[in-house]
This record gives C-alpha cells, structure tokens and sequence, in this order.
C-alpha cells in the first residue's frame, strides 16, 4: 500500500511543475530567426544580444511564424554606441494577430539613466510586435519572454489530488491500527 501511495504521489508531482517559458535572446537576427522570429531590416544589431531600433522616425517590426503568447519583453535607451541624441524616452509597442488586429497598444516610457526595465503583459495570439520610437531616440530591446504557462494554473489539479491522497493514505492507517 506504502508503495502504491509513492508511486501515485511521484505521478502527481510531475504535474504539480513549475511553470515554462521560451525566452528570445536576440543574439543574432539568424538565432531570432531559427526560433520562428524575424526581424524588420531596419533592427540593428551593436553587439551580440542587443538588438536596437534604428531609424526613429519608422516602424520596427518582430514577426512571428506562429502565433505566440506574449509575457514580456526588456528595453534600455542607450542603444547603440552610448548614443546622447534625441530627447524623450517614450516608445509606443502594438501587438498584433495574424490580421492585423491591435490586440495591445502601449505606450511605455523608458528611464533615461540607461537601465534595464521590462515590461510585462500576457497577451494570446500575438503574430506581430510593432515598435515606433519616438523624439528621436534608438532603444534597445532583448529578452523576449513567451508561451509562459501561469504557474497557477498547472498544480491546482495535482494539490487537490495529492491532499486526497494523503486523506485516503491516513484513513488506510487508522484502520490498520484499529484492526491491530
């Protein structure tokens, strides 16, 4: 019975896992593309991993050979060869289905003092991600986190399962003991 009981609670701990995401490094615009992303031409690459928006005043696209999950995505304001030109930090970003559909319109403000931040959004049937920098800025962007399964989600079913295994497996006990 000990056995069994394990074995069952072995089974149901896979289920209770963490959640998992797949995350776009950019370290090339080949490696973005093996992974179903490819990259407007006028998203440049400074160094390996950090992709930037050049050309301000156009659109900046990252397209998608599937429909994905959007979780969240990194921005910095210092681009490209500690660029000081341009004033403002405000970059707008829309995420589009595969017709075209606006399915967010954000409008995000990037600090100045050149740190990292992220922004975080889920978002379902994304095809399309949209940049239009504004004031004359070139930001950064990496670290393009998607498909992430909401860790809520996944043990609820197996927590439950798991309590009424140990019920069951304490009922089973008190009986033994009570024969004895």
């Amino acid at each position: 019975m000990k056995r069994i009981l394990a074995t069952l609670l072995m089974g149901f701990s896979f289920f209770a896992a963490s959640a998992h995401a797949a995350v776009e490094t950019f370290d090339s615009a080949s490696s973005a593309a093996a992974n179903g992303f490819q990259l407007s031409s006028n998203i440049e690459f400074h160094d390996a991993g950090r992709p930037y928006l050049e050309y301000y005043d156009q659109g900046h696209t990252i397209t998608a050979a599937s429909p994905f999950v959007f979780n969240s995505i990194d921005f910095n304001y210092d681009p490209w060869n500690n660029y000081n030109g341009g004033s403002g930090s405000i970059l707008n970003m829309r995420l589009l289905d595969a017709s075209m559909n606006v399915l967010l319109d954000a409008f995000i403000t990037i600090p100045t003092d050149r740190q990292w931040i992220t922004y975080s959004n889920t978002v379902a049937n994304v095809r399309y991600i949209d940049f239009a920098a504004t004031n004359g800025f070139w930001p950064s962007f990496d670290n393009l986190v998607y498909n992430e399964t909401p860790s809520n989600d996944v043990p609820e079913p197996a927590t439950i399962a798991m309590l009424g295994l140990g019920l069951a497996g304490l009922a089973a006990s008190r009986r033994k003991s009570r024969k004895n």
